[in-house]
């Protein structure tokens, strides 16, 4: 019986020894501040398909939402369109994919960082208030200090 114990204590130990495999697609989270007297009608994704996914919806006291989009990941960028006041704003995000392979066990994982040159995110009707990579530190005053791992967050006022 002692022989048993010691390999099932010796296998949970070894097991334990490996982190969790992080393999969530990365998307873009965007934190939107909405003045009052202003409506938001429409968010498209236009370089893929797939609808937008709200994470987080403040109150409308304060108008502030953090909203999760997919990625393009076969690119280098992608577009998205708000429709506020009857006018229609693009923004686009441009990333760097990267391909990491933290084990054998987990296989390759998607990490987007910062572009190589041009701009990291850009408005038509705007300006992108701060754009963040992944392992970027979140400023503290941050509503919602929440980020998937691999993805990229975008700070903007409509």
């Amino acid at each position: 019986m002692k022989p048993y114990a010691c390999l099932l204590s010796l296998m949970l130990l070894l097991s334990s020894c490996n982190p969790p495999c992080a393999n969530e697609v990365p998307s873009l989270l965007v934190d939107v501040m909405v003045p009052a007297g202003r409506q938001v009608q429409d968010w498209q994704v236009l370089d893929q398909t797939g609808p937008a996914r709200t994470f987080t919806t403040y109150g409308s006291t304060t108008g502030r939402q953090v909203l999760e989009f997919p990625l393009n990941l076969s690119a280098s960028s992608t577009r998205y369109t708000v429709r506020i006041d009857g006018q229609t704003d693009t923004l686009t995000v441009n990333y760097a994919v990267r391909l990491a392979n933290p084990s054998d066990k987990c296989g390759y994982s998607v990490l987007l960082d910062r572009p190589t040159q041009g701009p990291t995110a850009r408005r038509v009707l705007g300006a992108v208030e701060a754009v963040y990579y992944s392992g970027d530190t979140l400023p503290a005053n941050l509503p919602v200090r929440y980020m998937k791992p691999g993805s990229v967050r975008v700070q903007l006022s409509l």
